[in-house]
């Protein structure tokens, strides 16, 4: 049994090589770490980028903060300085050779007093307890040396295996809170170093690192990251996550690894380097010898294979029995006996049936262990088998009970998990204090290799056996989902489960057996597999008769059916498959919208007078006497919605920003209680910060959607959605659901269950279908409005005249701008872009550009001064936020936004550059620890900062204090004060205080301990937390290439804004150009099947005949172009047909002005001429026709009016036979001549 260690490392641009980064200014990932934020000086780093460590210690006699970690596959060798690492006690520092391929790793956890009872438990230590046990961290040297000695004497040098990794402070992944960078074998772990002696603090204190040397490049690997970066290669395809149940052993900088866990890491980083050897043979990649790597890799796991042993689970079994020295037991006689030849459960069995007697030193113990075990006889069976799992005690003791089984989703018996282990995996959601059993570790267990299957009676698991391939398909659902896709067809799921595991591994399944064999029956159990064959072209069932095909197909899934019984003699063409719980909450949802769908019985034939309503005064509730077309226009438009509302018993309301949703929603439900009186009312909303602004805008009491599903008894442990209201159904009359796009399908599924739908008499959708969609599996929203589009157009509200106007009674410049992201937008939206291009400001919009972090930065000030903020001037900055007068609702004046957190453009660096600037004062502060509370939390949070919760919580206040007593993830405010604990106080924190935009007059506290939990900076926010807020002034960020980047990403920044919006755009304009593009639409990506079949990005993997095409969100012509419209797609078509070449959206630019552009719809050249394409649809439409009128009198200014043709919609309609005629008719007229 050997231990391994996980080495943390400090993102570094060059890949640790022992030198400094090579663009030290731009490396933001590094300052993630607390140690690097407090000591990195760019003013010695910059000038001496890419410098040699030893070269500049000798030069500046500086190093940098990383300098424990910067030589990890660097060749040089230099020396560093250990410096004291607890408050107060200031001991002399010392220094320490650190060679090539070496690192120096601090083990925290084992440093931590709260940890130190757990530690010698599991170490089998007798250490003496501590002085003062309220301190947080062991004080005493000797308890300090002796902790550090067992860590650091358990790895064996030229025998264990270091990993290293990087935290969320990497410049790889932003979703990746651990990324796996390679590892190697440890050659040496040096001797044990000592600060300095101190008078004041007698004794011999250890440095808690040590110098860690390791064998490479002869032995490991490291992942190339960074090569990959710096080349533009798809750095995604090569990402390495430890499993989800090693989030343990990669924290804390350096932990232990076991064998077995070793074996997962080796396994996720061997998947890895094959891909990096597929690459490479295609061209796309890096030079390497990565089929080295992958021999090397193979050794390694056997090795680990043979050091996990046949029951890596018996210490935390022990544990779990109530032998508290189980771990250290398991570890020094069973492994010996182990590697003995004999069977060391066999060896437990024995003392447990008393034919042997337990060991002297563990018999105290043990015997509690021997207690339980007589005590659950009908639970043997399972024991026996949990053993063979490297599962934690928590996970063995809630496994073992039934009811904390329940509780983790296992809803499967002890017969169950034996017939099928595998089960545990795909039913455990996990615990807050347990991870779930991931499929790693049960296929560890289930397929050993090496030592590792000694002592096994039963045969050898077959690679393709169905619990085995089931599982794994469970894992590719699951993957899927949390993507985006509620399906995948089948060809997709066989192909991603065959390389869920590195080739030694690998999971062969056969289509074939897997759809048409009797294992059919045993995967359908909580798969959903369906087979169709594909028609003459691709067609759909009729809106209504797909809807009521769900009611059918979902009875079979609550009876635990397959939804499609397996055909027999027939090879289907079309074939799909999903996790069945998924597949069942879109049944349940489309269910839910077919029978509320219809007009409300009894309502008398003349409602409410609508525009008596709309118009009264602003003061009382109204929006006043309409003066100009487009508020006439604006009034219209909400009147009929108003009467959608108030007739249907579905409905849904959708617009973009400015377009009056709430205001017109807050009118309808006052009216609607003057005229029905007081009947329930459910306003819900996604996430906290939506569920405020709806409360405030609506002025009706509002609740969040897990909220709902908490009153109904419908959350679990770690906030798990339950499957049935263990509290009862809730009723309501009118429930209303904003911000609808953001809810999942899991999400949306379950509020329907916590919910009486039958009570409903009005069910409410409210939402902009073009904002980013949900985080999880589905699109319901979108989903949905496309079905009701399509069958009850009588039941969507469109608003689409926006009242937010550019001063002079047009429409906001920047919300024109952002129409060019919606799936249909006005002629002209291009022209935005051109205009601030060449302006650079454009009523409420201004754009600038930036080449580099240097440049970005000054753009940064630029658009502070903009906001009548001075640049470097603290006191202009906090009037900006209403710090100098105490206003705290002007907390959310201004927001920064950028489309991701990592990269010197994400929100990581710009809250940091943003603090020091302008907090520079409360920082210094914060470093005088005998005045001034430290800063709190990972991102150093100080008096005055600007913080946004991250978690829903209830908060205290005082009695009498005006406040909800509860804050909700996502609101904004300002730290209003900071108090350090009492001189003397053992038991006491720092506190610091909030004041939140939404709650300007309560003052919440937060312990320093709470900080890092509940609390964030929001200088900058990404633009997914910035989702469903809207702020005065917004900075977006935006950079050419960013992992998040997508059309409805660009939408939901670009309409943050109220006052005015500046965009910081790298370089130029193309991106604003580029996401144009309706196929880098994320929405579109997904895969769902709520109504209709919608195939997204994995479309092209249903084997259809190339005439064939499978529909998604993004149209798309015959050869695969996407465009916006089906209208365009006509245009499109009709003129391939006529054998011309059209161009969709080619930049046309004015003869004299690169800068001065619009983009045609379609440009033809043929014949030598060139000729541009506009297609026309709401005519009747006056804001339309304005934005056409001007897109023409451009075409004229700069003389392509004569090579400029057009094509309308037609009434009623843009399709039929007639219309591709009139384009044809049109085309042959003027470009081809006849």
């Amino acid at each position: 049994m050997t231990t391994h260690l996980t080495a943390r490392l400090t993102w570094h641009d060059t890949a640790w090589n022992g030198r400094l980064c090579a663009n030290p200014d731009t490396n933001a990932a590094c300052m993630e770490h607390e140690h690097v934020r407090a000591l990195r000086r760019l003013d010695v780093e910059a000038p001496h980028a890419g410098c040699g460590l030893v070269d500049l210690k000798r030069v500046t006699g500086y190093l940098p903060p990383c300098q424990r970690d910067a030589n990890a596959f660097g060749e040089d060798a230099y020396v560093i300085c250990h410096q004291d690492p607890l408050d107060g006690r200031n001991l002399p520092s010392v220094e320490e050779d650190v060679p090539a391929f070496s690192v120096c790793p601090t083990p925290y956890r084992w440093m931590l007093e709260s940890n130190f009872r757990d530690i010698c438990e599991a170490e089998n230590l007798l250490i003496p307890a501590p002085k003062n046990p309220s301190a947080t961290w062991v004080q005493e040297d000797t308890r300090q040396r002796q902790l550090l000695e067992r860590f650091w004497g358990k790895l064996e040098k030229n025998r264990s295996l270091v990993f290293f990794y990087c935290n969320r402070g990497n410049a790889v992944d932003d979703e990746a809170n651990r990324l796996l960078v390679g590892v190697s074998r440890i050659a040496e772990v040096a001797n044990p170093t000592y600060f300095g002696q101190s008078s004041a603090f007698p004794g011999r204190f250890p440095v808690w690192s040590r110098r860690v040397t390791h064998h490479y490049p002869r032995e490991g690997v490291r992942i190339p990251y960074q090569e990959y970066l710096h080349r533009d290669l798809d750095v995604d395809g090569i990402v390495c996550r430890p499993p989800r149940d090693l989030s343990l052993p990669f924290s804390y900088v350096a932990e232990h690894l076991s064998d077995g866990q070793a074996v997962s890491a080796l396994l996720a980083i061997m998947t890895t380097v094959e891909r990096l050897e597929a690459d490479r043979k295609a061209g796309r990649g890096v030079d390497g010898d990565w089929a080295g790597a992958l021999a090397w890799l193979d050794g390694a796991l056997d090795e680990v294979w043979s050091g996990r042993g046949a029951y890596p689970g018996i210490g935390a079994m022990l544990r779990a029995l109530g032998c508290s020295q189980g771990i250290g037991y398991h570890a020094t006689v069973l492994r010996q006996l182990e590697r003995n030849g004999r069977d060391p459960w066999q060896h437990v069995k024995d003392l447990f049936e008393g034919r042997r007697q337990p060991e002297a030193d563990y018999a105290h113990s043990l015997a509690e262990a021997i207690l339980c075990w007589r005590k659950m006889p009908s639970r043997h069976k399972l024991i026996d088998l949990l053993v063979r799992f490297e599962l934690t005690t928590d996970q063995i003791a809630d496994i073992l009970n039934e009811d904390t089984r329940k509780q983790r989703g296992i809803l499967a018996t002890n017969d169950a998990i034996l017939e099928n282990p595998y089960r545990l995996f795909e039913q455990d959601c996990g615990t807050k204090r347990s991870a779930p059993v991931s499929l790693e570790v049960i296929d560890q267990g289930m397929l050993p290799e090496g030592d590792a299957a000694r002592f096994r009676t039963d045969p050898p698991l077959p690679p393709h056996d169905h619990r085995r391939v089931r599982a794994t398909m469970v894992a590719v659902l699951q993957r899927a989902a949390s993507a985006g896709d509620s399906l995948l067809p089948f060809p997709t799921l066989v192909q991603r489960a065959a390389s869920f595991f590195p080739e030694s591994r690998r999971c062969a399944a056969d289509a074939e057996t897997i759809w048409s064999s009797e294992d059919r029956t045993f995967h359908e159990q909580i798969l959903w597999f369906r087979d169709a064959p594909a028609p003459e072209s691709w067609k759909r069932a009729d809106a209504d008769a797909a809807a009521d095909g769900a009611d059918d197909e979902l009875a079979e899934l609550r009876e635990d059916l397959g939804a499609a019984k397996p055909t027999e003699g027939e090879r289907p063409i079309l074939r799909l498959a999903a996790l069945k719980s998924v597949r069942r909450w879109e049944l349940e949802i489309a269910q839910v919208i077919k029978k509320q769908v219809g007009a409300l019985a009894d309502l008398p034939a003349e409602g409410p007078d609508w525009r008596a309503l709309l118009t009264v005064p602003e003061e009382e509730g109204g929006f006043g006497e309409p003066q100009t077309g487009r508020e006439h226009a604006a009034i219209d438009e909400k009147i009929m919605a108003l009467e959608v509302l108030y007739r249907n018993r579905l409905s849904v309301l959708t617009g973009g920003a400015g377009t009056g949703k709430t205001s017109i929603l807050r009118i309808f439900l006052r009216t609607l209680r003057a005229l029905e009186g007081p009947r329930s009312t459910l306003l819900a909303a996604p996430t906290g910060k939506a569920r405020v602004k709806l409360q405030t805008s609506t002025g009706r009491p509002a609740a969040t959607i897990h909220q709902v599903l908490s009153d109904a008894g419908m959350l679990g442990p770690n906030y798990r959605i339950l499957e049935t209201p263990e509290k009862g159904k809730l009723s309501y009359n009118t429930v209303v659901i904003d911000e609808s796009s953001m809810p999942s399908v899991e999400l949306l599924a379950a509020l329907f269950r916590a919910i009486n739908t039958g009570a409903i008499a009005r069910l409410i959708f409210v939402g902009d279908p073009c904002q980013l969609p949900p985080i999880g599996p589905g699109r319901p929203f979108i989903d949905m409005l496309r079905w009701l589009r399509q069958a009850h157009p009588g039941c969507v509200a469109d608003l689409g005249t926006c009242m937010r106007t550019d001063g002079a009674g047009g429409m906001a410049v920047g919300l024109q701008l952002a129409n060019g992201y919606r799936d249909e937008s006005p002629p002209g939206d291009d022209m935005v872009i051109s205009r601030v291009a060449r302006s650079s400001t454009h009523g409420d919009l201004t754009l600038m550009t930036w080449n580099d972090h240097g440049s970005l930065l000054a753009k940064l000030d630029e658009a502070f001064a903009m906001l009548n903020i001075t640049p470097g001037d603290a006191k202009s900055f906090d009037r900006s936020l209403g710090i100098s007068e105490e206003e705290w609702k002007r907390s959310e004046a201004w927001q920064i936004i950028s489309p991701t957190r990592i990269h010197p453009f994400g929100t990581g660096e710009i809250n940091r550059v943003v603090q020091e600037r302008y907090r520079g004062r409360e920082l210094t502060n914060a470093n005088n620890a005998n005045r001034w509370p430290r800063a709190m939390g990972d991102q150093g949070i100080v008096f005055h900062d600007k913080v946004m919760q991250r978690v829903n919580e209830p908060k205290w206040l005082p009695e009498g204090t005006e406040g909800m007593r509860f804050v909700a993830n996502g609101e904004i405010g300002i730290v209003t004060a900071a108090w350090k604990k009492k001189p003397g106080e053992e038991k006491g924190q720092d506190k610091l205080h909030v004041n939140f935009s939404t709650q300007p007059k309560a003052s919440y506290r937060y312990l320093k301990s709470e900080v890092e939990e509940s609390l964030e900076l929001a200088y900058a926010l990404t633009v997914h937390k910035a989702q469903g807020s809207d702020f005065g002034g917004v900075i977006f960020v935006l950079p050419r290439k960013a992992q998040t980047l997508s059309r409805e990403l660009l939408y939901t920044a670009l309409t943050r804004y109220r006052g005015r919006l500046i965009v910081l755009a790298e370089k130029d304009t193309e991106v604003l150009e580029r996401l144009r593009n309706p196929a880098l639409s994320e929405t579109a990506r997904r895969s769902t099947y709520m109504f209709d079949l919608l195939l997204g990005d994995v479309g092209t993997d249903v084997p259809l005949p190339p005439r064939y095409r499978p529909e998604g969100l993004v149209h798309r012509a015959e050869d695969g172009t996407p465009m916006r419209s089906k209208s365009e797609i006509i245009v499109y078509e009709a003129l391939k047909g006529l054998g011309l070449q059209p161009l969709y959206e080619q930049r046309l630019c004015a003869p004299t002005d690169p800068d001065d552009f619009c983009l045609p719809d379609f440009t033809i050249v043929h014949g030598g001429r060139t000729w541009y394409w506009e297609h026309l649809g709401m005519l009747a439409n006056k804001g339309y026709r304005d934005d056409w009128e001007a897109k023409e009198a451009w075409y004229t200014r700069h003389g392509f009016r004569d090579r400029l043709l057009t094509s309308r919609d037609h009434p009623g309609g843009s399709f039929g036979a007639v219309y591709a005629d009139e384009i044809r008719e049109t085309a042959r007229t003027w470009i081809l001549g006849h």
